[in-house]
């Protein structure tokens, strides 16, 4: 985040437009967050859930912004830094989203929960959040790397789940990293046709 400020210095100087689109997403995303640990700790599942929704919505608008501005107006490294730590953030809200609706989900009734394919279905639905995510706003790696992340964590901090869904939560994670090496080894042929 101190590297978006430091970023919004370095848009003064070139100019207004970037830093008004995304100083207000920047300012609400962090006043949500703070709205969601509030609603999260004082267990007020719902409100916390509707919370990470406008959390994502405004971390999603930022990415497209800061997607939009790498097209009009290419910064650099500190452009890259930037999307890579809100890449992080972004897959981070995510998981929390995603994690929160199950949490939400099982206010309801705990039978839902005994049925074996809920937890593959939210961790399919998480999934299909993080690729569209990825591809669509063309958002940065670390989004990615955050979704591996939570995956490895859910495969290895079950508490004695079903070997199935960690099976399945390790394959996702697998699928990330697979990914995000592939990304990687394409854009480094891109860059290397376009010096030719």
């Amino acid at each position: 985040m101190v590297l978006l400020a430091e970023w919004r210095g370095v848009l003064k100087g070139r100019g207004q437009a970037a830093s008004a689109v995304l100083w207000p997403w920047f300012f609400v995303s962090h006043l949500l967050n703070a709205a969601w640990i509030v609603a999260w700790t004082s267990e007020w599942i719902a409100l916390a859930l509707l919370l990470l929704f406008g959390l994502l919505f405004s971390i999603l608008r930022l990415l497209f912004a800061l997607r939009q501005e790498a097209v009009e107006r290419p910064f650099g490294r500190l452009h890259s830094w930037v999307r890579a730590a809100f890449g992080l953030y972004g897959g981070w809200v995510i998981a929390a989203t995603v994690l929160n609706a199950s949490s939400w989900l099982g206010t309801f009734s705990r039978s839902w929960q005994a049925v074996d394919f809920w937890p593959f279905l939210i961790l399919g639905v998480a999934m299909l959040l993080y690729l569209v995510t990825f591809r669509l706003l063309r958002a940065p790696g670390s989004l990615l790397l955050a979704g591996a992340w939570a995956f490895w964590g859910i495969a290895n901090g079950g508490g004695g789940k079903a070997s199935a869904l960690g099976s399945f939560a390790t394959g996702l994670a697998l699928l990330f990293m697979g990914i995000l090496v592939a990304d990687f080894l394409w854009r480094q042929r891109q860059r290397q046709s376009s010096n030719n």
